[in-house]
C-alpha cells in the first residue's frame, strides 16, 4: 500500500512506515510473520478475497450504493480512502479498502484507522481521511489508542515522545466478528507453527538411519487433524474439500461456516465504516450511509446450515451456489 501523502491543514496524528525500515526493534508486532507460512498465507489471502469480490469480476453482480444529503459526499469518501490507483469509482474504491483492511485484520485480530481531517482555507473542514495507523505500531488497550514510533523514526521527525496517544473518537477500529476474535491468535499461532515445521527432525536424519519406525501418511493425516482442529471456529477447509477420513456432511457444514464467516467479517466492516461516516458527518454537517447488496448474507449463511442439518441438501453443488 502507498504511504498517503499529509494534507494541508490536517488533523492527522499518525505517522506511516512499514516494519522492514525498522530491524530488531522489540515494540513492534512481529504478527506480520504469518504471511510467510503456507497456512496462514493462504487462509489469509482466501479471506481477503472472498470477503468482497473484486467488482465486476464476480458472478454475484453486487452493487454498493450511497445514500447521502449531498451530491459531493460520493467524491470525498472515495478521496478519503483512495490510497493507489486513483479510481474515481465508489465500488473499485471500496473493494481496494477492504482488500486492505480485511488483511490486516486477519493478520493482526484488529486493523486501526485515524479519522483525520483538512480544511484548505483554515476554516470549516471540507475533506476527511480514513487513514490506516501502522498495524505492527498500534497499539490498543481497552478504549485507549496509541501508536509506537520507532526511535530512529522519532529522532529524524524530532519527536518528544515515541508514543502517539488519539481520541478515541478519532479512531475506527475494525475488528474480526465477536465470536472469533477469542480464538483468532491460538488459530495463526496454530497455523505458523504447522506452516514452519512441515517435517519433523528427527525424520528427516531417520530417513538415512531408519532407526524408528516413521510412517509419513500418518504424519500427513496428523497435521490434516490439527489443521482442521485449529480453523474450526472459521471454518475453513485448507483448499481441501476430498473426503478422506471424514463424512462429506461435515466437509460441507465447514464451507458453509467458511461462507458464514465471511458474511460476519464483511458486515462488520461495513458497520464499522458506517460508523465512520456517521461521526464524519456531525462535524462536516452532511449525512451518508453505504450499503452493499446483492451478496450472501449471515442469515443466508445460517438457513444453508440449518437445511444442510436438515438433510434437504444432497449435492455439495447446492451447498456452494447461493456463496459462489
Amino acid at each position: 500500500m502507498r504511504r498517503k501523502r499529509l494534507k494541508e491543514g490536517s488533523t492527522r496524528q499518525s505517522i506511516w512506515f512499514y516494519s522492514d525500515m525498522v530491524k530488531d526493534d522489540p515494540h513492534l508486532n512481529k504478527k506480520s510473520d504469518y504471511h510467510y507460512t503456507a497456512e496462514t498465507h493462504m487462509l489469509i489471502e482466501d479471506v481477503e478475497l472472498s470477503c468482497l469480490p473484486i467488482p465486476g469480476y464476480s458472478t454475484k453482480n453486487y452493487r454498493v450504493t450511497l445514500t447521502a444529503s449531498q451530491p459531493n459526499i460520493e467524491k470525498l469518501i472515495i478521496e478519503a480512502i483512495e490510497t493507489e490507483y486513483d479510481y474515481q469509482d465508489l465500488a473499485q474504491s471500496i473493494y481496494e479498502f477492504f482488500h486492505t483492511c480485511v488483511r490486516v485484520i486477519m493478520v493482526y485480530g484488529h486493523a486501526g484507522y485515524e479519522i483525520a481531517y483538512s480544511s484548505r482555507d483554515g476554516g470549516d473542514f471540507d475533506s476527511f481521511e480514513f487513514v490506516l495507523i501502522p498495524p505492527s505500531a498500534f497499539k490498543v488497550r481497552k478504549n485507549r489508542f496509541r501508536q509506537y514510533v520507532p526511535l530512529e523514526l522519532a529522532n529524524q521527525l524530532k519527536l518528544e515522545t515515541q508514543f502517539i496517544n488519539f481520541p478515541p473518537d478519532n479512531i475506527l477500529l475494525f475488528t474480526l466478528p465477536d465470536y472469533v476474535q477469542p480464538y483468532h491468535k491460538t488459530m495463526m499461532d496454530a497455523l505458523a507453527y504447522l506452516g514452519r515445521n512441515l517435517y519433523p527432525r528427527w525424520a528427516l536424519q531417520n530417513l538415512y538411519e531408519r532407526k524408528i519406525p516413521f510412517s509419513q501418511s500418518d504424519y500427513a493425516l496428523s497435521r490434516e487433524i490439527a489443521l482442521a482442529k485449529a480453523t474450526r471456529i472459521v471454518g475453513w477447509n485448507a483448499r481441501n474439500y476430498n473426503s478422506d477420513y471424514k463424512f462429506e456432511h461435515y466437509v460441507w457444514r465447514r464451507q458453509l461456516l467458511f461462507y458464514k464467516f465471511l458474511c460476519s467479517l464483511r458486515a462488520s466492516i461495513l458497520e464499522k465504516f458506517n460508523e465512520g461516516l456517521h461521526r464524519v458527518g456531525k462535524k462536516m454537517n452532511f449525512t451518508a450511509e453505504l450499503s452493499i447488496e446483492g451478496l450472501p448474507t449471515i442469515a443466508d449463511a445460517e438457513l444453508a446450515l440449518e437445511k444442510l442439518q436438515q438433510g434437504d441438501l444432497t449435492t455439495f453443488e447446492e451447498v456452494l451456489k447461493p456463496f459462489g
